[in-house]
């Protein structure tokens, strides 16, 4: 096959592509809906202009059991890379429909990391990891900000109180204040912890 060291493809949709022999190529198919899939693909090719596009949905979207997925050759440090991040690099060999929530959550993390973003926006980013990797990804992005600005929106407290700097509070989508840790504990819950800031400002509903 030829190699995809040099194919690029810029449009904004998947390109769908079937042989007289009925073999079904997608290239870079991350902006299909679920309406246009047909799940009927039998490679998947990723090219370089949008690698760092994809979510596991994506591809589940048009892949079937037998799909393969084809990637240039030079990505594959790239994708040990965010592997290794996330705990991930004795798994990548199994398919998509085999990974536990847990997995499926670490898998769309080490997507955002493709290709070393400066800016990393992640909702959530803990919700279905068991506590050791609930850890890991804390120290993960304590030490990735240090040369980036990464905004984390939760609503688990542990997530952000011992490795975020400033904590934005917010409610119906306006901010409440914004502070670092130490100092929205001095003001809200003297002597306690930032889950009882939580507490204090919010009461006993969800914070929204």
């Amino acid at each position: 096959m030829t190699s995809l060291e040099n194919i690029r493809v810029f449009t904004q949709s998947a390109i769908r592509i079937q042989s007289k022999d009925g073999v079904v190529i997608y290239l870079d198919p991350f902006s299909l809906t679920d309406a246009e899939a047909a799940h009927d693909a039998d490679y998947v090719f990723i090219t370089h202009a949008h690698f760092d596009h994809f979510s596991p949905e994506d591809i589940a979207r048009v892949a079937g059991d037998h799909t393969e997925l084809v990637a240039p050759a030079s990505m594959g440090a790239e994708v040990a890379r965010v592997a290794t991040a996330v705990n991930l690099t004795a798994e990548l060999n199994k398919r998509l429909s085999a990974y536990s929530g847990g997995m499926k959550q670490r898998l769309l993390l080490a997507s955002a990391l493709l290709g070393d973003p400066k800016l990393l926006i992640l909702d959530e980013p803990t919700a279905g990891l068991d506590p050791k990797e609930r850890v890991r990804l804390r120290e993960l992005l304590a030490d990735m900000a240090k040369d980036r600005i990464i905004l984390v929106a939760t609503h688990v407290v542990s997530d952000v109180e011992t490795v975020a700097t400033k904590v934005i509070l917010l409610r119906a989508g306006k901010i409440v204040d914004a502070a670092p840790v130490p100092e929205l504990i001095e003001k809200y819950a003297p002597g306690q912890g930032l889950e009882d800031v939580y507490l204090n400002v919010f009461g006993e509903g969800d914070g929204k």
